[in-house]
């Protein structure tokens, strides 16, 4: 019921950010190019030049959230193990197009998670490189996956602006503590204004034994 419960909220939060920011990118471009038509027309070429760009600027960003999006909602459920899962997200994620990104995993090739354990660290690893992507205005990112002391760990860093001191959390963070806590796991953040980030997931490779 939990599990349905966490699923429920992210269609919702996913089909929001689809209507309320998605969509009203694409029907700001709209207006734009429809404004640097009718300059074309009236023959002003550096103002029509200047909205043109400030339209495909727009566009860009719509289509960065519409690829995020496409990748949450690809990731319940899934047959992948557990590296290939997280290459994919990392290679499918929007956050490479943005900032330098590197992977590094250390895993065993026999592991126990199940599927749905599996998609719940995925999710948690694409939230927090969809977070990366969407605040941090960083120029590196890391994300980590290995064993260690008998536990998973996952790990995703940046080098960006940091976590404001005034930050509430929403959906996406509430979410990742819940899937953290079906796994039988920690999550925790660490951050200071000016010097980015450290998320990290550590589940106990026991308890999916």
């Amino acid at each position: 019921m939990e599990e349905t419960r966490i699923l429920a909220t992210e269609r919702d939060r996913i089909g929001r950010d689809l209507h309320d920011r998605t969509l009203q990118s694409v029907y700001a471009t709209g207006l734009l190019l429809n404004a640097a038509h009718d300059l074309l027309a009236q023959s002003q070429n550096e103002a029509a030049s200047a909205t043109l760009s400030q339209a495909m600027t727009t566009l860009d960003q719509a289509v960065d959230d519409i690829r995020r999006h496409i990748a949450e909602l690809r990731l319940q459920p899934t047959s992948l193990g557990l590296a290939e899962g997280l290459t994919q997200l990392a290679r499918d994620s929007v956050l490479p197009s943005m900032v330098e990104l590197d992977l590094t995993l250390d895993l065993p090739e026999a592991q126990p998670f199940e599927v749905g354990q599996i998609s719940h660290i995925l999710a948690i690893a694409g939230e927090a490189l969809s977070n990366v992507a969407r605040h941090a205005q960083a120029r590196q990112a890391q994300l980590v996956a290995h064993m260690e002391n008998n536990c998973f760990c996952l790990t995703v860093t940046d080098d960006g602006q940091g976590i404001p001191p005034d930050y509430v959390a929403g959906y996406g963070l509430r979410n990742m503590r819940d899937r953290a806590r079906l796994l039988g796991g920690e999550l925790t953040i660490h951050s200071q204004p000016g010097q980015g980030t450290r998320m990290q997931l550590t589940v106990p490779w026991e308890v999916s034994t």
